[in-house]
């Protein structure tokens, strides 16, 4: 394979395979085509690891941590309504 800067042709030379020769072949390569997508590529990339970054640093804010103070259902307007506990074969209520 040999890259032609100039034109901007890529060409592959004739290669035998079991008993047929490829044909030689020019591909364009379109630059103008490329820097877009490879920009595109870096941002993505980017907002990607931005994003990784923030979730990582903000991880233990993602985490439920109780309180352990249960307000009584009259605190919060429940009326008619008794707490009810049960107790655990390893002690926990």
């Amino acid at each position: 394979m040999r890259m032609d800067a100039a034109s901007e042709h890529v060409e592959f030379a004739n290669a035998p395979v079991g008993n047929q020769t490829i044909q030689q072949r020019r591909i364009t390569i379109a630059p103008e085509m490329n820097r877009p997508m490879i920009i595109a590529a870096g941002y993505v990339v980017i907002i990607v690891a931005a994003l990784l970054t923030f979730i990582w640093t903000m991880q233990r804010r993602f985490i439920y941590f109780p309180t352990g103070d249960v307000p009584t259902p009259g605190e919060i307007g429940l009326a008619g309504v008794e707490p009810v506990t049960f107790d655990t074969s390893d002690g926990l209520a």
